[in-house]
């Protein structure tokens, strides 16, 4: 995530309590064949040495073997589904059935243009992805203002983002009966939205520094770290975004 749009087993009742990488639309890639694994891990700070690890992908990764991604050791992923009103990821149905195939726990994320109405955003979410099977919790993507295939957000005043994001959060959850999560950096959080009104969803952290990641001042935990956008893992030809979940793997069912 924190991609334009040209490019964003085990587990989890519990991630439900608690869905631009996240990449607005991306162009296909060729095949994956590569025979690479994760490398990307070296931020991560030791007490996470025994955290889950997973992935984030869309069209811009093009085709998966998803066979090799869960041999290099990929216990769950998050997969693009749609962005905005309209758009729906290329390689959206094909990532979801194989990687369910290959026993990944996986979610589904929608890249949130902070421009368009919250509620029609959610209405195409649900209506291209069903929830039912999916054994972590819906994610909304909330990165920039002007991302590529969004209109541009730049001059929209705060209280109006937080509204639609709002309606997009409530929609979902009334939808699915699952608790959404919400995808975002520190950056952009605390310039374009700043509030405690979202505190009691689940965090998805975006930081690739090195450490443990700073996070915006509405949360005090993350549930997953977006720790590298250029991991890369056998299956997959390119960069990938690498993720951790909090705790170790046992726990993500009782979480």
């Amino acid at each position: 995530m924190t991609h334009s749009t040209a490019r964003n087993t085990l587990l989890v009742a519990a991630l439900i309590a608690f869905g631009a990488g996240c990449t607005p639309s991306a162009q296909p890639g060729g095949s994956t064949s590569q025979d690479t694994t994760t490398t990307e891990t070296t931020s991560r700070p030791p007490h996470l040495a025994k955290g889950a690890e997973g992935i984030d992908v869309s069209e811009a990764q093009g085709n998966i073997n998803w066979t090799e991604v869960s041999g290099a050791g990929i216990a769950f992923v998050f997969i693009k589904a749609t962005q905005g009103e309209t758009y729906v990821d290329a390689n959206f149905k094909t990532n979801w059935t194989q990687a369910k195939e290959q026993g990944l726990s996986q979610g589904a994320y929608h890249f949130f243009c902070p421009g368009q109405d919250g509620k029609t955003q959610a209405a195409h979410f649900l209506n291209n992805v069903d929830l039912s099977d999916a054994e972590l919790s819906p994610v909304v993507d909330i990165e920039t203002l002007d991302a590529t295939g969004c209109p541009d957000a730049t001059g929209v005043p705060s209280p109006e983002i937080i509204s639609e994001l709002q309606a997009w959060l409530t929609a979902v959850q009334d939808g699915t009966g699952k608790t959404p999560m919400i995808y975002t950096d520190l950056g952009f959080w605390n310039t374009s939205i700043h509030t405690d009104q979202f505190s009691d969803y689940p965090l998805w952290i975006a930081a690739w520094d090195p450490g443990e990641p700073k996070l915006p001042a509405d949360w005090t935990s993350w549930h997953f770290w977006q720790h590298s956008d250029s991991g890369r893992v056998k299956g997959i030809d390119g960069p990938v975004d690498l993720d951790v979940y909090s705790g170790p793997m046992e726990t993500m069912e009782t979480r």
